[in-house]
């Protein structure tokens, strides 16, 4: 095997790890192992055991009823959806970006509905270890540039689900990181990313494009803060990420208990931190994907960085951000 930096993760070159994984040098398991995705089991079969009482316990009076109330409880997350969405046009109103449409919230509520579902009810949960990454030592990777995706808040890299089919379909290199502890600072995240670049580096002897959801962008800027330099990344795309804070919670979290969410608040200390360290260093290697109806990441153009290729998504919530079928197209051809 030939060891990256440290001893947690290394690359496999020979029959032992014929797929070339991003392996684990203590369990020789690739590390898709998720706390996150174990809460969040546990949580999605409450829901569901919540839901199915309901729907037991109604039926005898009224079966229409008991499928309302069934669904009610399981889909209940929708109403705090609402709540912000509605908010949306007033957070947005004084903000450089475009302000949505009524219609436009409306359908974007849908839209992160559908996309909190999918992600937090069946991906993440239970489909974290799916799909491996990409990082084969062949004559077939040298020379291609891979991707590093770096997933966000109460996330895991089942996030990525919508890219993964294209990925292996292109045969395109990948590693799709955990940053685990869950509410860790946003610092200790770096050295995930610095294994996983170096990884794609072994693979393919080109720097890698990183592909950052959310938080995720914070962490990307933190890796790079800590090098001083480009440190191996050819190019960053940001998607809904919140470079300068969000109002989201702003007086709901605890420091000790939520450390990264207390530091993507507005104005927070390791924000200004980050910014000034950044003070000499250009974003030209940034794109950075923002939306008019992203209901975390507001108001809008938090997600965005002076001097980045800065572009609207108009129409399109936080989680599907993520999803998003012509972002995916746009970073692909980035490569």
């Amino acid at each position: 095997m030939a060891a990256l930096r440290g001893d947690a993760v290394c690359i496999c070159e020979n029959a032992e790890n014929p797929t070339g994984l991003f392996l684990s040098a203590e369990s020789n398991q690739p590390p898709y192992e998720s706390m996150l995705a174990r809460i969040q089991q546990i949580a999605t079969l409450l829901i569901l055991l919540a839901a199915s009482i309901v729907l037991l316990g109604v039926w005898r009076y009224s079966a229409l009823l008991a499928v309302v109330l069934f669904c009610a409880t399981l889909f209940s997350y929708s109403l705090l959806l609402a709540i912000q969405f509605s908010r949306l046009r007033w957070i947005n109103a004084d903000d450089p970006a475009p302000r949505a449409s009524g219609p436009q919230l409306s359908l974007a509520w849908y839209r992160e509905v559908v996309a909190v579902a999918r992600v937090f009810l069946c991906w993440q949960p239970f489909c974290a270890k799916l799909h491996a990454d990409n990082v084969a030592q062949t004559s077939a990777m040298q020379g291609r540039r891979g991707l590093v995706l770096v997933h966000g808040f109460l996330c895991n890299r089942a996030v990525w689900w919508r890219w993964y089919p294209e990925l292996e379909c292109q045969n395109i290199p990948f590693v799709a990181v955990n940053l685990e502890p869950v509410f860790g600072s946003i610092d200790a995240y770096t050295d995930t990313l610095d294994k996983a670049i170096r990884a794609l580096q072994n693979a393919t002897g080109v720097a890698p494009l990183m592909v950052c959801h959310s938080m995720g962008g914070l962490v990307a800027r933190a890796f790079l803060r800590a090098h001083d330099k480009q440190a191996g990344v050819h190019h960053v795309v940001t998607i809904g990420s919140p470079h300068h804070g969000t109002r989201l919670g702003e007086r709901l979290l605890h420091p000790q208990a939520l450390k990264n969410a207390v530091q993507m608040r507005r104005g927070s200390a390791w924000l200004k931190a980050l910014e000034q360290k950044e003070a000499n260093l250009s974003n030209g290697n940034f794109t950075c994907y923002y939306s008019d109806c992203d209901n975390i990441v507001t108001p809008a153009s938090a997600a965005t960085l002076a001097g980045a290729d800065n572009r609207l998504r108009k129409g399109v919530p936080h989680v599907a951000l993520a999803l998003d079928d012509k972002i995916i197209r746009e970073t692909l051809a980035m490569l």
